[in-house]
């Protein structure tokens, strides 16, 4: 099998779909002041798969929406999914694809030359300096923000 026919077999396979991040969303769930005091920035973003989930969340596979209804979920679905910029990444050069902050167009990205830039702008997003939040930084949080994880039916 050739590297042309790998790439577009990835890009036309479910793992694309899964496990790649597709975009970034920042966060609007969590008090700024709140993020400050656990995450060191205010320059928090969810990494959503191609499905708009998060990318460590994968066992719900009913589970889909935008950062809005991620308050719902636990803390464990969301370790890893959430990182911490040090810089605004929506003024990232070279990194976004059309607008907002998405990484990769999937309806021209079967053709090599597409698929080669999206890892290449992943790795540039990633040579900036950022931190994965983890289920520590999560479970601290929670503990402050007892409404944090929660279901809106269950406050």
């Amino acid at each position: 099998m050739s590297a042309a026919s790998m790439n577009k077999a990835l890009w036309s396979s479910a793992y694309r779909t899964m496990f790649l991040p597709y975009r970034l969303e920042k966060i609007s769930f969590i008090p700024e002041v709140t993020m400050d005091v656990f995450f060191k920035s205010k320059y928090n973003y969810l990494i959503l798969n191609r499905n708009y989930r998060v990318i460590s969340d994968i066992g719900d596979v009913n589970f889909c929406g935008y950062s809005s209804e991620y308050q719902k979920r636990t803390e464990a679905n969301l370790a890893g999914s959430i990182i911490s910029f040090a810089r605004n990444p929506e003024n990232f050069k070279g990194v976004w694809i059309g607008n907002g902050t998405y990484l990769y167009d999937d309806s021209v990205g079967r053709c090599t030359k597409s698929i080669t830039s999206y890892f290449q702008r992943l790795k540039k997003l990633f040579t900036h300096t950022h931190t994965f939040i983890g289920s520590r930084e999560l479970d601290a949080l929670k503990e402050c923000s007892p409404n944090f994880g929660q279901k809106e039916n269950e406050e």
